[in-house]
């Protein structure tokens, strides 16, 4: 896991690289390290030499004031030109970081819920797509000390064992409605007398008495006698 987190934190920072060379490309540089280089080396100062000034004629002392506006524009100019690319070059470099801060951030993300799946299979959760659902509503606006004390675990182990024991795929059973302290009664299937010599007498040979007496075994009373006593 180690590996692919450095695997994608190299990535990200080719992905930064190449952009803010694409940025100075565009600027005219070969390279954004050339056009740092270039542009320190502009604003250096350099050491000014003395050189002998040669005394201008006098019919052009006028123009003087001239030359030297036009050399204070051209260099703004200049310094405009250089402070916007400083400005492009930032911006590049800017969006090239926080590219790579978002895909450092879904790499982690990607193997946090990597190990809340392994953690839950492990623990024999079938439905591992809705436990996760389950999980992130548990952990949505708890506190951070409450966060970082959590067990995913413990979760999957026991607590979503006994809220939701569907995602494990067992089904639940129906709670028992009959009071406290009494048991169900199973009623007895009534069983048929055999006679003796294991032969079943035909009703056609017994007395009136008698075959009453033998639906009455059976569970069966005619209405004329009423309830069996």
């Amino acid at each position: 896991m180690a590996e692919i987190k450095r695997k994608e934190r190299e990535k990200g920072k080719r992905a930064a690289l190449q952009a803010a060379d694409n940025a100075a490309k565009e600027l005219g540089y070969s390279s954004h390290e050339d056009m740092i280089t270039k542009l320190k080396a502009k604003r250096t100062p350099q050491a000014p030499v003395n050189r002998p000034v040669a005394a201008a004629p006098a019919a052009e002392t006028d123009d003087a004031p001239t030359q030297t506006s036009r050399r204070t524009t051209k260099q703004d100019r200049e310094i405009a030109r250089l402070q916007e690319q400083r400005r492009s070059a930032n911006r590049a470099r800017a969006a090239a970081e926080r590219k790579l801060r978002e895909q450092q951030r879904a790499a982690e993300a990607r193997d946090a819920e990597h190990e809340l799946r392994v953690a839950a299979a492990r623990h024999g959760v079938k439905d591992v797509d809705y436990a996760l659902v389950l999980l992130q509503r548990k952990l949505k606006g708890m506190p951070e000390k409450d966060l970082a004390a959590f067990d995913e675990d413990v979760f999957f182990s026991t607590e979503l064992r006994k809220t939701n024991p569907y995602v494990y795929g067992e089904e639940v059973q129906p709670a028992t409605t009959s009071p406290e302290g009494t048991s169900k009664v199973t009623p007895k299937t009534p069983t048929t007398p055999t006679p003796p010599n294991g032969q079943q007498k035909d009703a056609r040979a017994m007395s009136k008495s008698e075959y009453e007496q033998t639906l009455r075994q059976r569970g069966f009373t005619p209405p004329h006698l009423g309830t069996p006593g």
